[in-house]
C-alpha cells in the first residue's frame, strides 16, 4: 500500500497562472520508479524540462537502478490524433516547440527498455545491465480517454475536469464517462499532419 507520498503534477493552466513548475517529483513504490515531470510552460508551450529529464536519466542510470518505470506527465508524449478532439488538435500539438525533445526522451526510454548505451540530453548512459523496464507513459490534458503504443512505448491518457465537450450520455458501455480510444502505432501514425 502507497502511503505518505504524493505526486501532483500541475496542468497547463496552472502552470500559466501560478507561473511555477512543481519539480522533478518520483517516489518508488513496490519495485516500480514513478517520475513525475512538468510538461507546460508559463507562456502556454509544451516542454520536457531538460534538467528534469537529464535527472531521470542520470537516476536510471546510476548502478543500483534496475526498477521498472512510469512515466507521468500532464500534456501527452505521443501525438496528435484526429479522433482525440478538439482539445487535442493540430494548434494544440503544435504548442510543443521542440517536438525532437519528445523523440529524443522516448528513444531514452526504449534504450532502458532494450538495455542500450547512448547520449541524450548531453547525458551518457549506459542501460546495458538493467533489468527493469518501462511499463508506460500517463497523461491527462486531452481530456479523453486514449491508450495506444507510440515508438514501442505504452501510452494511455486518462479523463480530466473540465471538457464537459467530450462528455458522453450515461449508457451501460461508458456510465457516463469519455469514450475510450484504442489505436496502435500504425493506426496513430495514420493521422499525424
Amino acid at each position: 500500500r502507497l502511503t505518505n507520498s504524493s505526486m501532483i503534477l500541475y496542468g497547463n493552466h496552472d502552470v500559466i497562472q501560478t507561473g511555477q513548475l512543481r519539480g522533478l517529483q518520483s517516489v518508488t513504490y513496490n519495485g516500480i520508479k514513478f517520475f513525475g515531470l512538468d510538461s507546460a510552460r508559463a507562456d502556454g508551450k509544451y516542454d520536457l524540462n531538460t534538467t528534469q529529464v537529464q535527472a531521470v536519466i542520470s537516476e536510471m542510470n546510476r548502478s543500483d537502478f534496475n526498477y521498472d518505470i512510469i512515466i507521468l506527465t500532464h500534456v501527452p508524449l505521443f501525438h496528435n490524433a484526429a479522433e482525440l478532439g478538439e482539445s487535442y488538435d493540430d494548434a494544440e500539438y503544435n504548442k510543443w516547440p521542440d517536438k525532437k525533445k519528445i523523440e529524443d526522451f522516448l528513444t531514452v526510454l526504449n534504450d532502458y527498455n532494450d538495455g542500450n548505451m547512448n547520449n541524450k540530453f548531453n547525458t551518457s548512459y549506459d542501460f546495458s545491465s538493467k533489468t527493469g523496464h518501462v511499463i508506460g507513459c500517463f497523461c491527462g490534458h486531452i481530456h479523453n480517454h486514449v491508450q495506444c503504443y507510440y515508438h514501442k512505448l505504452y501510452m494511455e491518457s486518462f479523463d480530466t475536469n473540465g471538457a464537459k465537450e467530450y462528455r458522453k450520455p450515461a449508457t451501460p458501455d461508458n456510465s457516463g464517462l469519455y469514450k475510450p480510444i484504442t489505436m496502435d502505432e500504425d493506426n496513430l501514425n495514420h493521422y499525424i499532419t
